[in-house]
């Protein structure tokens, strides 16, 4: 086998095993878009945990409003209800936005909201 065939079939093996060892899966937007419109959730969420991940610890992380519109989003971080994905220290913050625009809730339907009246928020 020619040196410049060899090159390419050692590339897309290594290509390959990276993919297997990682289980990494492209999302797939048109079953979030069909199931956010199931739900009815507005906007989306700045940190979006997969369904199909069972473990993941988020510490220390800060969401912040910045919106030039009167944007209206639903929940800051969106997670599947498993024991092993848990989150400390949570921030949300608004910052001199367009009137009207915030986030409704931290995690999933829970927190306070941030907007011209509530400027921060913690979880």
């Amino acid at each position: 086998m020619p040196l410049h065939q060899r090159v390419q079939l050692k590339k897309e093996r290594s290509h390959r095993d990276i993919h297997i060892k990682s289980r990494a899966k492209p999302p797939d937007t048109s079953v979030s878009t069909r199931e956010r419109t199931m739900r009815s959730i507005e906007g989306y969420a700045s940190i979006k945990v997969g369904s199909q991940v069972s473990s993941f610890d988020g510490r220390g992380l800060g969401i912040y409003c910045f919106f030039d519109h009167p944007v209206q989003l639903e929940n800051a971080i969106e997670t599947p209800r498993v024991g092993g994905v848990t989150f400390q220290h949570v921030v949300t913050q608004w910052f001199k936005n367009a009137e009207g625009s915030g986030i409704n809730h931290i995690i999933d339907g829970a927190g306070l909201a941030v907007n011209s009246s509530n400027l921060g928020a913690t979880y």
